[in-house]
């Protein structure tokens, strides 16, 4: 249904049409998956890793800026909040849990990588900046739950690439 097709400018309201219609509420529903906690780890490391595919190799190269940032603020950043929001109680669900927080924050943070161009270029910059500064503030509560330096090597990349442009 996303297709470069859909970038000629009389199907751009179509595109719209199914970016928000379509596209969003079916990877809305895929991190439903990831979000349940009645789904096994197994489940919704699939989910992550489809969502992840989806974002990043399949689609993602035909979405806008404008359609990034409703990714990112309708899906991405509603994911982290539950993840960082889990309630767990065994050492066996903590350990689920920081992989599945791992893995939300590196999709989020791969997102903003590869489309920070398109999101800076097309987006408001109140919008832009509302949005990078809600992702430095996930990555700052994901130290809670993640161990070790991997959130401050992201943190001190997204400072570099914030400079870079």
């Amino acid at each position: 249904i996303l297709s470069n097709e859909l970038t000629e400018p009389e199907n751009l309201s179509m595109k719209k049409h199914v970016v928000e219609e379509e596209w969003i509420p079916l990877i809305t529903e895929v991190t439903g998956v990831i979000r349940n906690p009645q789904h096994p780890p197994s489940t919704q490391f699939s989910a992550l890793n489809h969502l992840k595919k989806a974002l990043l190799d399949v689609h993602g190269k035909v979405l806008s800026g404008d359609d990034w940032g409703m990714v990112i603020e309708k899906v991405l950043f509603a994911l982290c909040e539950s993840v960082l929001n889990a309630g767990v109680s065994t050492e066996h669900e903590k350990e689920a849990e920081q992989t599945r927080a791992y893995g939300v924050m590196t999709l989020i943070v791969d997102v903003v990588k590869q489309h920070k161009s398109e999101l800076s270029q097309h987006l408001p910059p109140s919008r832009f900046e509302s949005l990078w500064i809600q992702l430095i503030k996930y990555l700052e509560r994901f130290k809670k739950i993640i161990p070790g330096d991997e959130i401050p090597k992201q943190l001190e990349e997204l400072e570099q690439l914030s400079r870079s442009e």
